[in-house]
């Protein structure tokens, strides 16, 4: 029973902290990011495994000013299918990249960073903060109910005794 009390605790403070950072990576203003100016060298929609929903997409970009590989994460192959952010890119085009530091590098490599892509001042790309906003959120408030119901089954506990 300790061990099952444990977890649950480890999982609210993970639910607690992961919604809080991303609902503060999503109220990141363009002033609190890293900028990179670079030349798109390379485009790729990459594949990868994510968790147990099976497959995940990302558009990946090398660019010429860096070894790292920078990407959005584009979601299932349907939303993947759909989006049109490859068909604004230009191979050997210099963008403007404004990337997010606190997004760590994924298993293979690539960090899925990129808050927004300019040309020109010409927004290109933009992350939905919304999505941001909505997910942090749902997160949010399982920690907290996971919490609320730790803290009345340890009162409910003591009134037994």
């Amino acid at each position: 029973m300790k061990q099952n009390k444990t977890t649950l605790i480890l999982i609210t403070i993970v639910c607690i902290l992961c919604g809080l950072l991303i609902i503060y990576r999503g109220q990141q203003t363009i002033d609190n990011l890293s900028k990179l100016n670079g030349t798109v060298t390379d485009l790729t929609i990459q594949e990868f495994k994510s968790g147990k929903s099976g497959l995940a997409y990302s558009l990946d970009f090398g660019i010429s000013e860096t070894d790292k590989i920078y990407g959005i994460y584009l979601g299932t192959k349907e939303q993947a299918e759909i989006s049109n952010i490859k068909s604004k890119i230009v191979i050997g085009k210099t963008y403007t990249f404004y990337l997010d530091e606190t997004v760590l590098p994924s298993f293979d490599g690539h960090i899925l960073g990129i808050h927004e892509i300019r040309n020109n001042g010409q927004s290109i790309y933009k992350e939905n903060p919304k999505a941001n906003f909505i997910g942090g959120s749902l997160l949010l408030i399982m920690g907290l109910g996971t919490l609320l119901i730790l803290i009345y089954a340890v009162k409910r506990k003591k009134n037994v005794l």
